[in-house]
């Protein structure tokens, strides 16, 4: 019986292209991910988990290598932006029902990954669309840093307010990444005003994290001594 419900799941996953065209193929394995790891959760045996893994996997790699390719000519209302955000909710709702751990939390970190990239994207396409030619790359080069510190900002915010570790982790490595990004890279390539912008940027969004830290000091210590 499980081998024919894995050829059944390997059939239908090759049937999808076969159907549908452009993102509509992503979008289709993704709910097909979500599909079973949902009927994966009802049984015992960790092989259906990890082939709803596999099949998202898929998915993911997709949307990498044709999906965030896609061109967008209104910011967030476009089928790049679309085909993102639902791979990223179908992470996290996978993520709720494999097992083991790992497999979740691989599934719960790629939906922020691919969430976060969407983001940048649609940041870098704007940018693009509507400042000067000789603007664009120094402007490109803050947004990143800047869009990279504000998701960890939320993630901080989102770990402490629902106590979730991971999300704090998450949150302080994207600050991490985007101070030392700054620093090591984007202070050599930008000139004076996006210079002097990206500092202030950053500084401000550290602040908000240090803010959001010590206003709930006490829970977290609670927290780390549990």
């Amino acid at each position: 019986s499980m081998l024919s419900a894995i050829l059944a799941a390997a059939l239908f996953t090759l049937a999808i292209p076969i159907q549908f065209g452009a993102w509509r193929v992503s979008v289709a394995w993704v709910i097909e991910a979500v599909l079973l790891s949902f009927l994966a959760s009802r049984f015992q045996s960790r092989l259906p988990h990890w082939l709803a893994a596999a099949v998202l996997g898929l998915a993911l790699a997709r949307v990498a290598a044709v999906d965030a390719g896609l061109s967008a000519s209104a910011l967030l209302v476009n089928p790049r932006f679309f085909t993102l955000l639902w791979a990223a909710l179908g992470c996290w709702v996978c993520a709720r029902w494999l097992r083991p751990l790992t497999l979740a939390t691989a599934s719960y970190v790629a939906g922020h990954g691919v969430l976060l990239a969407a983001v940048q994207l649609e940041a870098a396409g704007h940018i693009a669309r509507t400042l000067a030619p000789e603007d664009v790359r120094s402007a490109s080069i803050l947004a990143f840093t800047v869009v990279l510190a504000a998701y960890g900002v939320v993630l901080v915010a989102l770990g402490v307010a629902r106590n979730l570790l991971p999300d704090r982790i998450l949150g302080l490595l994207a600050l991490t990444l985007a101070a030392g990004k700054l620093y090591v890279y984007d202070v050599w390539q930008l000139g004076r005003l996006f210079r002097s912008t990206a500092l202030l940027a950053l500084g401000l969004l550290l602040v908000a994290a240090s803010y959001v830290y010590s206003r709930h000091r006490e829970r977290l210590s609670r927290l780390l001594r549990q």
